[in-house]
């Protein structure tokens, strides 16, 4: 993680933004299997502010798909909300990634987005 971090805050120093969202959501991946889901979620947030900020769009329907799948697996582990969640709801997170992935015609991050939209909806219709 450290070296990850140092090679990251190495490259923004030299003001460098290509592809940087999706470097972030990588970052957010390794901090999800090390265990730190907070700084995961704060970096796909940086990652979407970025790629909004940018114009770089092309990871954006990904990113919140990320965010979308680590919202609910920690709504799911603690029961409430994450510090630093969207006032979006999760469902509405997915469509969103969906429409994204569809307007720019990238059909695998659109699969992608729809299969978690169903997984999540299964989940949601499951009697307690």
């Amino acid at each position: 993680i450290a070296l990850v971090a140092e090679g990251m805050n190495g490259w923004a120093a030299s003001g460098a933004q290509i592809i940087r969202p999706f470097y972030l959501a990588i970052a957010s991946r390794i901090h999800v299997c090390a265990g730190d889901s907070q700084r995961a979620l704060s970096l796909l947030n940086e990652g979407i502010a970025c790629a909004n900020n940018t114009q770089e769009t092309w990871y954006l329907a990904e990113l919140h798909r990320h965010r979308a799948m680590l919202r609910a697996a920690l709504d799911n582990d603690c029961g409430e909300s994450p510090s630093g969640a969207t006032s979006i709801s999760i469902h509405d997170e997915l469509t969103l990634a969906v429409e994204l992935a569809r307007a720019q015609g990238a059909a695998l991050f659109e699969e992608r987005a729809r299969t978690q939209l169903a997984h999540q909806l299964a989940e949601r219709l499951k009697p307690d």
